[in-house]
């Protein structure tokens, strides 16, 4: 996926969708806290999410419903405080490219 625009940076929220580090961060990943998110991207603006495991398929089809694309990497790496191989994942999401 080919972008342009800027960068927005925040501390980690979440695990993943399903492995909330509180409660009340729940509402971030239903139909409402994506549409918001969405809201405030630029046309053709994309929005990344980390996850430290698979954001689940109930949430993906949620973005896929919500975005214009989306797309969802796979990250295998050496996770060197646990001393293990590990996969994360990368979900991107970008808005159409219409106003």
């Amino acid at each position: 996926m080919t972008v342009d625009g800027k960068l927005m940076m925040s501390n980690a929220v979440d695990d993943s969708p399903d492995l909330l580090w509180h409660s009340s961060h729940a509402a971030f990943y239903e139909p409402t806290g994506l549409e918001t998110l969405r809201k405030h991207l630029r046309p053709g603006g994309v929005f990344a999410l980390w996850c430290a495991t698979h954001p689940g398929e109930a949430f993906l089809a949620l973005a896929e419903s919500g975005f214009a694309r989306t797309e969802l990497a796979a990250i295998d790496f050496e996770n060197p405080c646990l001393r293990q191989p590990e996969t994360n994942y990368i979900l991107w999401a970008q808005a159409n490219r219409a106003s």
